[in-house]
């Protein structure tokens, strides 16, 4: 076998021809759609691998170099290895501004879930922080239950706006998040903006934003529930003095026939039921 220097550089060229062409055809054609805006940019570099590869062999079947010697190359041969060092260069470039356009991407996913979840959840979801409770963000359903546009709330405190009723129940949800415990479904009293109070289960945790505690909670609207219970007992209390201030004895009883209750209390008399 003789030793050609020709020869071995056509055998390279031809190789990162391959080479560089599956990698056009990898990033300008089988990626994803959505990806092609990110990889198309060091898919036309590996492009121009491919044309100077091409005029590299074109050249090297055209123009014969019988020169044998590595270090005494011509200057098609100094064209050449210059293009593929500038190539390289730019190709490293290329591949780390294609990783970084990839991972904001992911990051722009995963914040429009976040912030599509934040935003139409049915419950009231306010992000405030935890050391003076100035709001940073608020959602749809918070500013429908509360009746403040976020404009007007954003950058203000809930003791500003005096949100909590009673002022000490967020002090005792800050001690307790402090403590890395996690507040769950705790009934609080609220203030809205025309002074209405509701009635609200407030779940809440700690997260942490440029080096700061904040505040990321819920609150469920249970007022009218809280409303119909009150009611219920109310009815509940008449039916229940009605039923005492009676002075004819009443016995209720349930389908089976199981004793309920009996008015008077203590009667001076007893009625068996009758049996069918």
């Amino acid at each position: 076998i003789r030793p050609s220097l020709e020869m071995r550089t056509l055998n390279v060229s031809l190789g990162l021809l391959v080479i560089n062409s599956q990698c056009v055809w990898l990033l300008l054609h089988r990626v994803e759609p959505g990806m092609r805006r990110i990889t198309h940019h060091v898919g036309i570099i590996f492009s121009v691998f491919c044309l100077v590869s091409i005029g590299q062999v074109v050249g090297l079947l055209l123009i014969p170099d019988t020169n044998n010697d590595l270090f005494q190359s011509g200057l098609f041969d100094t064209l050449i290895m210059v293009s593929y060092q500038v190539l390289l260069i730019l190709l490293t470039f290329g591949m780390t501004l294609m990783l970084n356009k990839r991972l904001l991407k992911e990051v722009e996913i995963q914040e429009e879930k976040f912030s599509k979840a934040f935003r139409s959840s049915s419950y009231a979801i306010t992000l405030t922080r935890m050391s003076d409770g100035k709001i940073l963000d608020v959602n749809n359903k918070f500013v429908t239950i509360s009746g403040y546009p976020a404009n007007e709330v954003t950058g203000k405190t809930t003791l500003e706006l005096q949100f909590w009723v009673n002022e000490a129940d967020r002090e005792a949800v800050v001690k307790e998040l402090s403590a890395g415990r996690q507040v769950t479904e705790r009934e609080f009293q609220y203030r809205t903006r025309s002074g209405e109070v509701l009635t609200g289960l407030f779940t809440a945790d700690m997260i942490t934003i440029n080096d700061e505690p904040w505040v990321l909670s819920s609150i469920i609207d249970i007022t009218e529930r809280r409303q119909a219970e009150e009611a219920l007992h109310q009815s509940e209390a008449k039916l229940r003095g009605l039923f005492s201030s009676m002075t004819d004895v009443v016995i209720v009883y349930d389908r089976d026939g199981r004793y309920i209750d009996i008015a008077p209390t203590n009667p001076t008399s007893f009625v068996r039921p009758r049996e069918e």
